[in-house]
């Protein structure tokens, strides 16, 4: 048998460790609680501010596509579109050597649409008007 300062372990077991760590288990079981209980506030607390952060993110997805939308519309009617209905009007446009009149008189242009008036780059800059 070995030499101990404590002889009877089975009273040092009883009386002295197992008082001790009881109290420490009832200490956990305390502060166990108590973070459940700031943990179940705190998440009440999140559920109701998650519907008023998400929220404004969706309106400003829902404005910014909207946006997009709207800047669409917009240049297909300000610059598409009338590009388009000048190209429509005047078949002899869909050329750009026929926009700036440097084409003989004998092109092909002038031959599919040989009523189009045609101006020279000269009288198309004298007949713009002047800003």
């Amino acid at each position: 048998m070995l030499s101990s300062d404590f002889i009877d372990t089975r009273s040092w077991y009883f009386e002295r460790l197992q008082p001790q760590f009881r109290r420490l288990n009832s200490y956990i079981d305390v502060l166990t609680a108590a973070v459940y209980d700031d943990l179940r506030k705190n998440s009440a607390t999140f559920e109701r501010g998650f519907y008023r952060s998400i929220i404004p993110g969706a309106v400003a997805v829902g404005v910014g596509l909207l946006l997009v939308l709207m800047l669409l519309f917009f240049i297909l009617a300000y610059y598409v579109n009338p590009i388009y209905r000048m190209l429509r009007l005047c078949p002899a446009l869909t050329s750009l050597r026929t926009i700036l009149g440097y084409f003989s008189k004998n092109s092909p242009v002038k031959k599919k649409y040989p009523r189009t008036l045609y101006l020279s780059s000269a009288e198309m800059i004298a007949s713009a008007p002047s800003a």
